[in-house]
């Protein structure tokens, strides 16, 4: 589960809010992204026993490894490279 989180939704839930917004509302939508991850984490928190006695522990870290997993290939298909692209091409790039 965790290498499946560090290279799918872990950076990423810091890195995208950070670069698809334009500089009029980044600190608005990063606070926004801020809440949505943290509530997504409570969420996570509050489900974990529950889910662990339904599924088991194995069954449970396959089930979260698989939604990073395929959320790793959302990110893969539809996001953008953004190495070397000014914020601005990135705004234009996502107005579109």
């Amino acid at each position: 589960y965790l290498i499946c989180f560090s290279v799918g939704m872990g950076p990423l839930a810091w890195l995208i809010p950070s670069e698809v917004f334009p500089n009029t509302i980044r600190a608005k939508a990063m606070s926004l992204a801020t809440f949505l991850n943290r509530l997504a984490g409570s969420i996570m928190q509050s489900t974990f026993l529950t889910l662990a006695d339904k599924l088991g522990w194995a069954g449970l870290f396959v089930l979260y490894a698989g939604i990073c997993i395929l959320l790793s290939f959302w990110v893969f298909a539809y996001l953008p490279e953004t190495k070397g692209k000014a914020l601005e091409e990135m705004t234009t790039y996502f107005a579109e």
